[in-house]
């Protein structure tokens, strides 16, 4: 009974590791799969490993997290030891080599102020490369006439130069996300079987190194090089979005659609044979999505992830209306459709919009939007705004918004400032009271956002 209890401890603690990584599982699948493994055994591990996928990962999109947490949860405990022991290492190492950073990159007494990701960059570089940047900080920093308003300055080129050394760097620490607080549990679950601990390299479920790395950086920072593997990324986050979006069903009496999941369900004390069968039916909702994105000079930094985003949603969104703004509005539907691949989607937009760059009136965008394309605003319209919530006639702005509010099913609002800075900007607190708004500027966020199934 003793050894009983211990398996069931287990059992519950890897689902609740699956659920920290997004995963949907519940009582239910829980239950479901300790009935799987009382058939098949845990004597095979591959059969047992079966059981588990099979009742317990719901979407392709997870079998590479079920597949990481598998194989470095159900290991000899002195194996998974070891993992967790050298995931507190790789922590640790982690969090010195930023804590170097900020001593070494100095002006005038002050910190650089630079994201984790440019840290991450410059931990990475060679010593060689490290002393270059070093040197210049320094000769600047002791520079005639060079006061502290010249930190911006700085900031800026060496920002620049970390960039130009991403793009060539093939392989860095990456941080993972944190699961269960314990760092060397997170760094063991980001391991990709290589004991890279969220290294560069393929993980065993398929997801390169370089896709968790996008996913975790700063949007801004994604680099011209990386654009192609961010914009797969959207795309595949996207077509789950698409998913939720036509395959939503509910409960039925009528003999229509098999409900495998609830028949299974309601049969488990009749020892798996089959008594009664339940059923579904599509619920019979047609949503229309809005994509309003913030083009202004603000967020040209966040080009990279705004135009894949525009081409994911309008490739699987059959149902959609894509618009950009910055000091005025412009409908771009046209552009994204019947295009062969991105990079001609992207060049044809580029080329021919004329909302890059300029200043921010999001009430004037808002208000041509009202008169001049009032018949996609329905209460089936779900509306999805990107912008960093920076404009011109702040009050006036908030005020559209609420307009536009009544008018549609409802306003999402995906911020890319990062969460931290939100209480900073009056902006964003005025949004948000007529809004429901989501921190964005990384591709994890996204993918959170679409997991959550904000729609």
């Amino acid at each position: 009974m003793a050894v009983q209890n211990h398996f069931e401890e287990h059992m519950v603690y890897f689902v609740y590791l699956l659920r920290q990584q997004g995963l949907r599982v519940g009582t239910a699948e829980a239950m479901e799969a300790l009935e799987a493994i009382s058939v098949a055994g845990v004597e095979d591990r591959q059969a047992f490993k079966a059981a588990l996928q099979a009742t317990l990962v719901k979407k392709a999109a997870d079998f590479d997290v079920f597949e990481r947490t598998f194989e470095n949860y159900f290991v000899p405990a002195e194996v998974k030891e070891e993992k967790i022991v050298q995931g507190r290492e790789q922590a640790e190492k982690y969090e010195e080599n930023l804590q170097k950073v900020e001593e070494e990159l100095t002006f005038k007494g002050e910190q650089l102020n630079l994201e984790e990701t440019e840290k991450v960059v410059y931990a990475s570089l060679p010593e060689k490369e490290q002393e270059r940047i070093k040197q210049f900080v320094s000769e600047t920093e002791h520079g005639k006439n060079v006061e502290s308003s010249f930190k911006p300055v700085l900031e800026s080129i060496v920002k620049g130069s970390l960039r130009y050394w991403r793009s060539r760097q093939d392989e860095r620490m990456h941080k993972p996300p944190s699961v269960t607080g314990d760092p060397g549990w997170d760094w063991m679950l980001a391991d990709d079987g290589g004991g890279s601990g969220g290294g560069a390299g393929d993980g065993a479920g398929g997801e390169s190194g370089l896709a968790r790395s996008l996913k975790e950086m700063d949007m801004s920072q994604i680099s011209e090089k990386d654009v192609p593997e961010a914009a797969e990324l959207i795309r595949k986050m996207t077509r789950r979005l698409s998913n939720s979006l036509s395959r939503r069903y509910r409960a039925s009496r009528k003999k229509r659609e098999l409900d495998l999941r609830r028949t299974i369900r309601d049969n488990i004390s009749y020892g798996g044979s089959i008594y009664h069968l339940r059923y579904r039916d599509r619920r019979k909702q047609k949503l229309r999505l809005l994509l309003l994105c913030d083009t202004s000079g603000s967020m040209i930094r966040y080009t990279s992830f705004i135009l894949p985003f525009i081409y994911g949603l309008n490739m699987v969104v059959s149902d959609i209306e894509s618009f950009v703004f910055s000091e005025g509005l412009e409908k771009i539907t046209d552009y994204m459709e019947k295009r062969d691949s991105f990079e001609e989607a992207r060049r044809e937009l580029m080329k021919k919009s004329n909302q890059w760059g300029g200043g921010t009136r999001l009430a004037v965008a808002v208000e041509r939007l009202m008169k001049e394309h009032e018949e996609v605003l329905t209460p089936k319209t779900i509306v999805i705004i990107v912008s960093d919530t920076r404009t011109t006639l702040l009050h006036e702005s908030r005020k559209r918004i609420e307009n536009l509010q009544d008018r549609v099913k409802d306003v999402i609002w995906l911020n890319t400032l990062p969460h931290h800075e939100w209480d900073q900007l009056r902006s964003v607190q005025m949004f948000r009271e007529v809004s429901r708004m989501y921190p964005c500027n990384r591709l994890a966020d996204l993918e959170q956002v679409f997991a959550g199934k904000i729609i």
